[in-house]
């Protein structure tokens, strides 16, 4: 074949109307069209009542340097608006919602409120256009942050508590508020959405008024209830001022919610930027996760080496003749004391000196060592007997009975655990959690708690405390109480792998905040409002609930 009967190279112009002519079939088979003026890209929630679009609009232009002579040069948009676009379908009933929508967001409207660009109909649909918040919803937030800083709870629940507040000032109530209508714009701030249920009433109305409106009241009881999911999960040195709040708040009138969270949040934390990009998971390091290394395996699993093994008996050795009780002590006192940086430096010089013996050598010296250092633990750490010493608690026959009635006979077995844990359904783990953690308490185990309580948790740090305060003469405290048919637990709410739990009656003032990890369901966090739990404070009222 000559040069001359070769097929021509593919032109440049041939490129770019092949480029634009897929980029336009793309679109016809996506379906975008026009709505509102705004060219629609994709569909982000519908539900029986409406659809959400996402659209755009943009004044195109070409650039003066044309790729040909035709003017078909690169498209370059010069201003992009992206909208969220609600549209239902054009019936009586929906001209009602959106005009409803559409005077209670003219009453709400101001800060931490969606704001609504324009309004479109026709003869099939009416169309709101709304302003774009880009950062998803709190829903979502939560399902990636497992642990809040106390400043990033601030930012998240106050603004919405001042915007309900002068909402229903105003004469208009949200009425359908929970985590997916609250949404963030691109700089963070939470914003309100979802309006087609608002409740419009008299501007200025009294409590006595404000008392009767159901839509006011299902506002307070739902951001009550989110500022415990939300409270629940701050971690760091504000975490305890976190949980009083949440006891405030569960002890407090429903009148009394708004302006308490308005009026306290602040004295949590100062707000600081939220943070949108997931947790990485980090290891459990507390001294409760530890796990003793078999005689003659390494962390990796593999077989040690012959020259590790005397080293390896004579540490199992050691083990035996220490109580493990008194060695967890040991190593809890010295990893929290300000000194471990010496225990440790004292730790390398001596295991060098310890591999220049000889082995007859080792033997004496560790078995020495191991006798005296028995000796001095136990008398450091054992009650002294005195006269004056209240005795250990013996737990009444009440609380066996109650702990004993929920419990599976795979609870009988060390380590055990019950599927329920395991599950998907929090109620059913809460049980079986509520009436081992008693166990746990009763038989005075610290590695016990690690089956019910989350590893670095507010619930773990204080049952361990709850165990070395009875160690030491003191008393337990009243058991939490049972979950059983007559009594069983409600569930306030879930989000993704957490749930706020509330035990027995409805007059119940005990809640516990229900994490699911690779282990199953553990208790993060335990509630009370004005009583005391093992390990929990009982929560101080405020003077004054409405001014904190």
């Amino acid at each position: 074949m000559t040069a001359r009967d070769a097929p021509p190279l593919l032109d440049t112009r041939d490129l770019v109307a092949r480029d634009v002519g897929a980029r336009d079939r793309k679109a016809r088979d996506l379906g975008a069209r026009d709505l509102a003026g705004y060219r629609v890209l994709r569909s982000l929630a519908s539900d029986q009542d409406a659809e959400v679009l996402l659209g755009h609009r943009s004044a195109i232009a070409r650039d003066g340097d044309s790729v040909d002579d035709r003017g078909t040069g690169p498209l370059r948009p010069t201003e992009v608006q992206t909208v969220a676009i609600k549209r239902s379908p054009a019936s009586d009933s929906a001209w009602q919602t959106a005009l409803r929508e559409c005077a209670a967001l003219e009453r709400a409207r101001g800060d931490h409120v969606v704001d609504l660009l324009d309004m479109d109909a026709d003869d099939e649909s009416i169309r709101l256009i709304f302003e774009r918040l880009p950062r998803g919803d709190l829903a979502e937030l939560l399902s990636i942050r497992p642990r809040l800083d106390a400043g990033e709870a601030v930012t998240v629940l106050a603004p919405i508590a001042s915007a309900l507040l002068r909402m229903h000032a105003a004469g208009v109530a949200h009425g359908n508020l929970s985590a997916s209508t609250v949404l963030f714009r691109e700089d963070g701030a939470p914003t309100l959405i979802g309006f087609s249920n608002a409740q419009l009433f008299e501007p200025g109305a009294p409590e006595v008024v404000l008392e009767q409106v159901d839509a006011v009241g299902r506002d307070r009881a739902a951001l009550g209830t989110l500022a415990a999911l939300v409270l629940g999960r701050v971690d760091g040195a504000r975490s305890r001022a976190a949980r009083e709040l949440i006891a405030d708040l569960q002890g407090c009138d429903d009148e009394s919610v708004l302006p308490l969270l308005a009026s306290r949040l602040f004295e949590v934390a100062a707000a600081v930027p939220v943070r949108f990009e997931p947790d990485v998971q980090e290891a459990d390091t507390s001294p409760s996760a530890w796990r003793a290394i078999p005689v003659g395996v390494v962390a990796d699993g593999s077989i040690a080496s012959p020259a590790e093994q005397p080293s390896s008996r004579w540490t199992a050795a050691v083990a035996r003749l220490v109580p493990e009780p008194l060695a967890q002590r040991v190593v809890d006192t010295v990893v929290g004391s300000p000194a471990a940086p010496v225990f440790a430096a004292a730790a390398k010089a001596i295991s060098r000196r310890w591999g220049a013996w000889t082995a007859g050598r080792r033997r004496l010296v560790l078995a020495v060592v191991a006798a005296a250092v028995t000796v001095v633990i136990a008398m450091a750490v054992a009650p002294s007997g005195a006269a004056g010493k209240a005795p250990i608690a013996v737990p009444s026959a009440s609380w066996s009975a109650s702990s004993s009635s929920g419990t599976s006979s795979s609870d009988e077995q060390p380590g055990g655990s019950s599927p329920s844990v395991s599950g998907d359904d929090p109620l059913a783990a809460v049980s079986w959690l509520v009436s081992v953690r008693d166990r746990c308490l009763r038989s005075l185990s610290v590695p016990c708690l690690d089956r019910v309580d989350e590893g670095g948790s507010s619930a773990l740090s204080n049952d361990q405390s709850t165990i070395r305060v009875a160690e030491q003469g003191g008393e337990l405290p009243d058991p939490l109480p049972a979950v059983t048919s007559d009594r069983p637990a409600v569930l306030i709410e879930r989000l993704g792998d957490s749930a706020l739990v509330r035990l027995g009656q409805a007059a119940s003032t005990v809640s516990l905040l229900l994490v699911k990890g690779d282990g199953g369901w553990r208790i993060r966090d335990v509630v009370v409002a004005g009583a005391t739990v093992p390990g929990t404070p009982a929560a101080s009222p405020s003077p004054n609930p409405t001014t904190g």
